[in-house]
């Protein structure tokens, strides 16, 4: 069965991608490479926020209550419309409450992995997060889980992540335990090049 991360990138096919290259400026390519970097980053965060109590409440209160996969059914039109106009394409809001202080760390991160400048990778993340958010709401309906079903599935992404690529993971929790400044963010922006290198 594909991962997470294979089910959410199969729904951001060729013209999702060049609407999305498009909208930030930058090439298919780097944009290619900045969501494949960012969106196990994200995936991964969300699985470190479920491992606590309160914080796994937190997030399936918000995918039942604000992210039903709709998003998922209308890629195009959402991009399109522009994200934020609701708090299902509020990708900001997600990103803040995910990442917190770490963020402008993590966007430095993967600018320097991908080739893309900072600011298209926060326009990205922006764009990514809500795509993520219901991708997990939708699973979560589908298959009834309940908080501790979504922390187990996120758990089992996690341990796939570790699996592929157990150096990266390691460098992503420290960077989620610090502020993401200084050498943490050296070693993860190296440990994404590299990844992207075997795609």
């Amino acid at each position: 069965m594909p991962s997470v991360m294979e089910q959410i990138l199969s729904h951001i096919d060729e013209n999702t991608l060049h609407q999305m290259s498009d909208q930030l400026g930058e090439s298919p390519q780097a944009t290619g490479n900045g969501i494949a970097a960012a969106v196990p980053l994200i995936l991964q965060a969300l699985a470190r926020n479920a491992g606590d109590p309160n914080g796994r409440e937190s997030l399936y209160n918000a995918l039942s209550n604000d992210h039903d996969g709709s998003v998922l059914d209308n890629l195009l039109g959402v991009l399109g419309g522009g994200m934020g106009q609701d708090r299902s394409t509020d990708g900001a809001g997600i990103l803040g409450h995910v990442f917190g202080n770490s963020q402008s760390g993590l966007m430095n991160a993967l600018s320097r992995a991908t080739g893309m400048n900072s600011s298209s990778m926060g326009q990205l993340l922006t764009m990514l997060a809500p795509i993520v958010m219901s991708f997990l709401g939708r699973q979560s309906q589908r298959q009834g889980l309940d908080a501790d079903g979504l922390a187990s599935l996120l758990g089992q992404e996690r341990s796939y992540a570790q699996q592929s690529a157990p150096g990266l993971m390691g460098v992503l929790s420290r960077f989620l335990d610090q502020d993401g400044d200084g050498s943490v963010v050296d070693d993860l922006g190296g440990m994404l090049g590299q990844l992207l290198m075997r795609r």
